[in-house]
C-alpha cells in the first residue's frame, strides 16, 4: 500500500555519514574553543597585594601621615601615592618615596 514509506524506513545507508559529520563538527568546535581559551586568556598574574594603610592629616604642620598596619610587604619601587588637595593632584613617585623613607620596603 505504501511502498515508498517502507523503502524510506529501511534505507539507512546515509546514517553513518550524518553521524560522522556531526562528530567532526563537534571535534572542530571543541578544538577551536580550546585554542581560543589559550590565546585569549590573560597572561601573567593579575593579583594585587593586599595591605591595610592608616592615614591622617595634621593641618597644623600641613603633613599627611600614612602607616602600613597590616597585609603584605610592598617594595617601595612598586608604590605610587596620589594626593588630591582641592582641585590639585600631587604624586609621590617611587624614587621620592625611597628618598623620604630611606628603606626599600
Amino acid at each position: 500500500m505504501y511502498p515508498e514509506k517502507k523503502n524510506l524506513i529501511e534505507n539507512n545507508e546515509a546514517v553513518s555519514e550524518i553521524i560522522g559529520e556531526i562528530l567532526l563538527t563537534g571535534i572542530a568546535v571543541i578544538a577551536f574553543s580550546v585554542i581560543a581559551v589559550f590565546l585569549l586568556s590573560p597572561q601573567g598574574s593579575t593579583e594585587k597585594p593586599s595591605l591595610d594603610v592608616d592615614g591622617w592629616v595634621d593641618s597644623n604642620t600641613d603633613t599627611i601621615w600614612l602607616r602600613h598596619v597590616g597585609g603584605e610587604r610592598v617594595q617601595a619601587d612598586n608604590i605610587r601615592i596620589f594626593v588630591d588637595i582641592n582641585t590639585n593632584r600631587y604624586e609621590i613617585s617611587p624614587q621620592q618615596l625611597t628618598s623620604l623613607y630611606t628603606k626599600p620596603s
